[in-house]
């Protein structure tokens, strides 16, 4: 079951894996590789078969089909996964000879590192996909670890790329190297063919250990080697690039002239023993250079600089890209803060101040297309930068639940609530002009029209709507049906209702300190850091949909003032709303005749670009209905139990009809309409995972919530008694 890498050879590819084999091949051709050994892949298979974790694991991907998963729902399928491993103790006889056998690394620091059977194959290479942890030290951090390297087997982007090839999932494995760790002054990778394309040698070099590298929290230095002789053709360090001859000083950086021949040499040479590119990740410590695996080299689909991979039919390698490490998230979230956010608001604050009735049609033309293109282009940062950004999540959540190993995988998204968030705030003047009716003597029909509410009530209603009234859903604002939000708001003040605040988490801060306590030293700096990140990206996940409502609200309003222009200048009924058309009619470039046909319209803005519709061919007819499946499985995202009467959003319209105390169905909840979450005792979505904004805004307030529920909107009729199952993700409709 272990075996030490001296004792290896191609006998063992099936149960020790490439990455381990090849160590033993480097050390038999004279390279110096640290001294360790493998943990073969039947130690996992024992491990998953005897604590019946393979079963466990099996249920939590059953839960609806991975073709299906967006990646809110992978990212939460792996990381429940992950801790099923982490608190999952080792079978009591395998436990003893792990110990055993690794006594004598428990006093040293070692690397435990992924060495999947077939990962670093020529026809899979698994670069960059299971997961290696430095600087591990004691035994029980070991086998800790060592867990943490077989969860990889099941992370998001692990299961992903076994399914772009086809693979069994459940037939894959895990093997374990442990080593000693060598303290390198200097560290990095080596290409003998350059993985972005051409025929250079590339090295790549940071100080200390190549975790930095891979993590992206140091910029390497990067070497381009001619293949034949070794001259540096190009180098790069420290943000400026240079060729040999403009910066003949460059060996005084990382890497001096001597080392970067002698790795030049090492991967040149097992480029040919290997008979192909090979991929070297290497060491040096006191002037020695130390070998610590080749793979083949990978090869990098260059990616033009227009391609939008959230846009593809396949959406696997744009899932795959929104892993981001710690180092690049603070990048990102430094940027957003100073750019990003603060570009919307420009933007959207100079669109306010143009009066669109006083433009004339070619003006109000041009005024809509560079609305359009406005919002995309902070549409297209919103898919490329805001998204990744809610990564911090996901990685806080890894970190704490490896650390805490809490019984409960979603423990820790009650250290990230936010009473700051928009949408929460929204709510609560949303609930502060409810409780101004409420206490009105006067309280009057919405019917009669705004001027007979209190002056209290109107400038309170009025304030709101300047500040929120940008908000939109499908495409359609959401505040333009006063009447229909007066009601609303009427019957709730006239009900026996209180609008709920966000939840008050009275263990938060018994939370926070287990978790801050757990680290020491610099590291508890990092805790606090990690926490900070995940708080802010928290937020924003929530607010960005805000933000970019502001560019398209506006958008809408061109486009509708367009149309009512042209129908006052065609005096007919103009029934289109695409920005496009629109502005050609304006300009007299399209006939009304070429752009509508009656009875039919564009979406105002195309909802495919941000969010899918569902196919109509999902529709089921009501004689199907009777069918009775009464119980629908999907993800557990906010806890608790709600029951009730099943409300189902599929238009604005049925918003403004939601009651208190019934059971939110919908497709997909937008922050933009989150007003009217703290009526629901429970929520049901089709979308799925933890980081979507009905998940999030639904553990603001602890309201129970299931998300991934296929086709929620059709299989759940309006008026259906729903129990809704936050923990387990579990809806049930009662019995008609």
């Amino acid at each position: 079951m272990i075996v030490n890498i001296e004792n290896l050879n191609e006998k063992y590819l099936k149960t020790a894996g490439e990455k381990a084999v090849n160590l033993q091949k480097l050390g038999s051709l004279g390279y110096s590789v640290p001294r360790g050994a493998v943990l073969l892949d039947t130690a996992y298979r024992c491990f998953v078969a005897e604590t019946g974790l393979l079963e466990k694991i099996r249920i939590e991907l059953a839960r609806r089909e991975m073709s299906n998963m967006r990646w809110e729902e992978l990212w939460d399928a792996s990381l429940r996964i992950r801790n099923l491993f982490a608190k999952t103790k080792f079978p009591e006889r395998l436990e003893n000879e792990l110990r055993e056998f690794f006594y004598e690394y428990s006093s040293i620091p070692v690397a435990v590192r992924s060495s999947a059977p077939g990962e670093d194959s020529s026809g899979a290479s698994f670069a960059g996909i299971h997961e290696s942890f430095l600087n591990v030290l004691g035994i029980d951090s070991i086998l800790d670890h060592i867990r943490l390297v077989w969860a990889s087997l099941w992370s998001d982007k692990a299961l992903l790329y076994r399914e772009e090839l086809g693979l069994n999932i459940y037939q894959s494995s895990m093997s374990v190297i442990i080593q000693e760790l060598i303290t390198g002054e200097v560290s990095g990778v080596a290409f003998s063919t350059n993985p972005a394309g051409g025929e250079e040698v590339v090295i790549e070099a940071v100080r200390g250990f190549n975790q930095s590298l891979v993590d992206g929290k140091i910029e390497p230095e990067r070497f381009m080697l001619n293949p034949d002789n070794g001259v540096v053709i190009d180098y790069h360090h420290d943000e400026t690039s240079a060729s040999m001859a403009q910066h003949k000083n460059h060996f005084q950086g990382v890497l001096g002239k001597k080392d970067v021949d002698c790795i030049f040499g090492a991967v040149t040479s097992l480029h040919k023993i290997y008979s192909e590119p090979v991929d070297v990740e290497w060491t040096i410590k006191s002037g020695k250079l130390f070998l610590l695996q080749v793979r083949p080299v990978t090869t990098v689909k260059k990616i033009s600089i227009d391609e939008k991979l959230w846009e593809n039919p396949d959406k696997r390698p744009w899932y795959r890209s929104l892993t981001k490490s710690f180092a690049s998230l603070k990048k990102l979230q430094k940027r957003i803060k100073e750019d990003i956010l603060p570009g919307i608001d420009k933007d959207s604050s100079s669109i306010e101040e143009i009066d669109l009735s006083s433009l004339l049609p070619v003006e109000l033309a041009l005024e809509i297309e560079k609305r359009k293109s406005l919002y995309l282009k902070w549409h297209d940062i919103y898919w490329d930068e805001l998204i990744p950004f809610a990564h911090g999540v996901r990685l806080f959540g890894q970190i704490y639940n490896d650390t805490i190993k809490p019984s409960d995988p979603y423990e820790f998204t009650r250290l990230l609530g936010s009473s700051s968030m928009i949408s929460t705030e929204r709510n609560k003047a949303f609930s502060e002009l409810i409780d101004v009716l409420r206490r009105d003597p006067k309280l009057c029909n919405s019917e009669q029209g705004l001027n007979n509410f209190s002056s209290e009530f109107q400038n309170g209603f009025s304030n709101f709507l300047k500040t929120y009234g940008t908000a939109i859903y499908e495409g359609m604002p959401v505040f333009t049906k006063q009447n229909s939000l007066l009601e609303l708001m009427t019957k709730t003040a006239c009900s026996d209702y209180h609008y709920k605040l966000p939840d008050k988490d009275s263990g938060r801060e018994a939370l926070k300190s287990k978790f801050i306590s757990s680290f020491h030293g610099v590291q508890k700096n990092f805790a606090l850091e990690i926490l900070e990140l995940a708080q802010s990206s928290w937020k924003l996940r929530d607010d960005d949909n805000l933000y970019l409502a502001k560019i398209e609200s506006a958008l809408s309003d061109a486009v509708e003032t367009g149309r009512r222009v042209l129908e006052n200048k065609l005096e007919i009924q103009v029934d289109t709303r695409n920005p496009d058309s629109v502005a050609a009619m304006l300009k007299g470039e399209l006939a009304a005749s070429e752009c509508f046909e009656k009875g039919e319209h564009d979406e105002p803005v195309e909802k495919s670009i941000i969010r899918g519709r569902l196919d109509g061919s999902l529709r089921l007819e009501d004689s199907e209905y009777s069918m009775r499946v009464r119980k629908y499985t999907g993800q557990p995202a906010s806890p608790g139990i709600g029951v009730g009467n099943s409300r189902v959003i599929k238009t604005i319209d049925d918003i403004f009809t939601f009651q208190h105390g019934e059971v939110l169905v919908c497709d997909s909840i937008d922050p933009n309409i989150t007003f009217i979450v703290p009526f629901a005792s429970a929520i049901i979505e089709r979308r799925g995972g933890m980081l979507i904004h009905g998940a999030i805004i639904a553990r603001e307030y602890g309201i129970p919530c299931v998300t991934g529920i296929e086709k929620a909107t059709q299989l759940i009729k309006n008026g259906s008694s729903v129990v809704v199952d936050g923990y387990l993700g579990i809806v049930t409709i009662k019995e008609e």
